[in-house]
């Protein structure tokens, strides 16, 4: 028995079968770029692996460090300088007064004797109220303290009695004249010219029709009492 085959159908069958191969075949590579580009896509978005994401996770949400704020140095002051004014037209200019100096004085017409040693010869006298430098050297004598001096050049010592230190503003009498104790008081002692003292207050009186003032004064041995000034 014989079988006759339609080649004409049998051709077409196998091509529809192959067409249907690359039609699936093609269908499969298309899903398998579809989720190939997918992936990516997802990747590209910021998908991460567990582990990863959670690393950057902490990384985002971890707080940072401010920078320290640098504190400005405060500006530097500008120096003042304080200049004092010109002595008015007219006016001499004051004169430093220094703040302590050495004189000598003693209650006697002669004044103070320089000595060459401690109790030995004089050299000469020296008015009352003179200023003189100590030298620094002291000695003990005839139970007396004597102060090595210099007076204009020339020195000697000075029992330590005759030595006092003043303020630099004091003043000496130009002439002599009496000490009294109190205001229109009793005296106290006869002031040889030179003498230093200090100004306390003045008063303004009247003595024989002419006017006179009182001047309280205090010595450089402390004492305090009231002159008269014509």
């Amino acid at each position: 028995m014989t079988t006759t085959v339609d080649l004409s159908k049998w051709l077409g069958g196998r091509l529809q079968a192959k067409t249907l191969l690359y039609v699936v075949g093609a269908l499969v590579l298309l899903g398998a770029a579809v989720l190939a580009g997918g992936l990516i896509v997802l990747r590209l978005g910021g998908a991460t692996p567990a582990g990863a994401g959670a690393a950057q996770l902490a990384a985002a949400t971890a707080t940072p460090f401010p920078s320290p704020t640098p504190t400005p140095l405060p500006p530097t002051p500008t120096p003042v300088i304080v200049v004092a004014p010109p002595p008015a037209a007219g006016e001499p200019a004051p004169t430093p007064v220094p703040a302590r100096v050495t004189v000598v004085w003693t209650n006697n017409e002669v004044g103070v004797y320089l000595r060459s040693e401690p109790g030995s010869v004089i050299l000469l006298a020296m008015p009352n109220g003179e200023q003189v430098i100590l030298t620094g050297e002291t000695s003990e004598y005839g139970s007396i303290t004597w102060y090595k001096v210099n007076y204009q050049g020339i020195e000697g010592w000075v029992a330590d009695k005759f030595v006092y230190e003043v303020d630099g503003d004091f003043q000496r009498l130009e002439e002599s004249t009496w000490l009294f104790k109190a205001l229109e008081g009793g005296l106290d002692s006869y002031l040889w010219a030179g003498t230093p003292y200090y100004i306390l207050q003045t008063q303004e009186r009247e003595e024989d029709g002419r006017p006179l003032t009182w001047v309280a004064i205090r010595l450089p041995d402390g004492r305090v009492g009231w002159i008269k000034q014509w």
